[in-house]
Formats: structure tokens, C-alpha cells, sequence
């Protein structure tokens, strides 16, 4: 599926902005960050987009399983 190149930029502003309300001055929340995994680690340096598991159902807000 090709998608236009403004959509790709609007979902990368939406991964970064979503980053940037879990910075607390300096200090990053990936606890409550819906792009952190399981561990609380972050999707986005961890894994290619390729391997993200990406939730269909919602329960604890996590947009990755």
C-alpha cells in the first residue's frame, strides 16, 4: 500500500509529539508512554518498524504488544 508523503509526515509528527509529552523536564516517562514495550523500553530505538507488533485491542494503552 503506498500512502502520500504528507500522511508519512503527519505519523511521524504524532510518534514525536506523543515522545515529547512523556518529557517531563529531562526526565522521560516511558512507564506511561504508549510507545514502549512490555518492559518499558522504547519501540521506536529497539526494534525496525518492521518487526513492531502493533495492537489491535485495547486494554492497558500500549500501541505495541
Amino acid at each position: 500500500m503506498k500512502y502520500p508523503k504528507e500522511e508519512i509526515l503527519n505519523a511521524l509528527k504524532v510518534i514525536q509529539n506523543t515522545c515529547k509529552e512523556q518529557d517531563h523536564g529531562g526526565i522521560v516517562d516511558c512507564l506511561s508512554c504508549p510507545l514502549a514495550d512490555d518492559d518499558h523500553h522504547c519501540i521506536i530505538n529497539e526494534q525496525l518498524p518492521m518487526a513492531w507488533d502493533i495492537k489491535n485491542e485495547v486494554g492497558i494503552w500500549r500501541a505495541f504488544e
